[in-house]
């Protein structure tokens, strides 16, 4: 299956409840003669969104939504350095980040099993 592919399923597999996840497109287009660059910027994920949860017991019942980045590859796929680098500071800023390959890697990512 092809990266893209594993991409939507992953997608629309997840982004459900407490979750929405958004494709994440990079790349350079060129408009009237200029390019334009467009994304997150090098090494940002496939796959950007939202994990909501209730943090305990100091914020008791409020609601806080957590950064979720997502590189997807398939079974295969090598992941770049600059998309490690990209994971790992979002990983040290208390976001939810990491490779996933599957619907049931998306899964145990979002809920720190991953």
């Amino acid at each position: 299956m092809k990266e893209r592919n594993i991409q939507n399923t992953i997608r629309l597999n997840c982004s459900k409840g407490n979750t929405r996840l958004f494709n994440n497109d990079q790349g350079v287009a060129e408009l009237n003669g200029r390019k334009i660059a467009y994304g997150l910027g090098k090494g940002s994920t496939d796959l950007v969104g939202v994990h909501s949860i209730v943090v305990t017991p100091e914020l008791v019942g409020q609601r806080i939504g957590l950064a979720v980045f997502a590189e997807v590859k398939t079974a295969t796929g090598v992941v770049k350095q600059h998309q490690k680098d990209f994971m790992k500071v979002m990983r040290d800023l208390g976001c939810i980040s990491g490779v996933v390959r599957s619907t049931e890697d998306m899964q145990k990512l979002l809920e720190g099993k991953k």
